[in-house]
């Protein structure tokens, strides 16, 4: 099992990497959008709404990051996958074209059964899920 999670631990860490930088950029993106919004600085026009839009997107993008560490650890199936499809669903970000290619492969990554079989069989994950109940 060692060599099996060693090897899984190599195919997550490029993707991980990769969503664990969308999330910091989508962080530093919506952090901007809530500041001009919530300031009303009429940079897009959308008033307050705008600053709600931002903040909902700072906390969705906090998710993506843990999610991220926790693919790159092999620690939550659960999470990984829940970071991964924030990543995909942050349209409103201003990183979008940074999110959704790396959620993908994030995705592709983590629907490897050899990488699924990596993560933990309980504990820690989204719901009480494990990757046991998965298959």
């Amino acid at each position: 099992m060692v060599e099996g999670k060693d090897k899984a631990l190599r195919r997550v860490a490029t993707p991980a990497n990769g969503l664990l930088v969308a999330g910091i950029l989508m962080a530093a993106g919506d952090t901007f959008v809530a500041v001009v919004g919530l300031l009303d600085l009429k940079v897009f026009n959308l008033g307050q709404a705008e600053g709600i839009v931002g903040v909902v997107g700072v906390l969705l993008s906090g998710i993506v990051i843990f999610g991220a560490v926790q693919m790159k650890t092999l620690k939550s199936y659960g999470w990984a996958m829940t970071g991964s499809v924030l990543a995909l669903i942050s349209c409103c970000s201003p990183c979008w074209i940074v999110s959704i290619p790396l959620g993908i492969w994030s995705l592709v990554i983590l629907s490897d059964p050899s990488v699924k079989a990596a993560f933990p069989r309980s504990g820690g994950d989204v719901g009480g899920r494990s990757a046991a109940s998965d298959q």
